[in-house]
């Protein structure tokens, strides 16, 4: 929830303590309480009105190619070291915990892109 600037205090207030009461909003979710339902109980004595829905979802944009950039992007240097280490460069995404493997082979690949975007 966010107010407008504007907002009166006892507005801001009165969603403070809806809030409160709410307990744990995972719960509520999964008690197969939806979304627009909680929208209602946050702001219980006003008069929401509705103006669109959509599908709610967690996404993560991760993938492998996003990934291999960031290990170009991370440099020469850096790219060495995980090759020396003779072991593949494991990467776990901190969102969706997918975890992309790139071995010596691909580091190696990597490294003469980054040698040729440094000169």
């Amino acid at each position: 929830m966010q107010l407008w600037p504007a907002a009166p205090e006892r507005r801001a207030a009165a969603i403070e303590k809806n809030i409160a009461a709410l307990g744990s909003v995972t719960d509520i979710l999964r008690g197969n309480d939806d979304a627009k339902n909680l929208v209602f109980r946050v702001l219980d004595g006003m008069e929401p009105e509705i103006l669109s829905e959509a599908p709610i979802a967690y996404r993560c944009s991760c993938s492998r190619e996003r990934v291999r950039e960031a290990l170009r992007s991370a440099g020469a240097d850096e790219l060495r070291d995980m090759i020396q280490s003779g072991e593949p460069a494991e990467v776990r995404c901190q969102f969706c915990d997918a975890v992309y493997e790139f071995g010596t082979a691909e580091l190696e690949g990597l490294l003469e892109q980054a040698d040729e975007s440094e000169t």
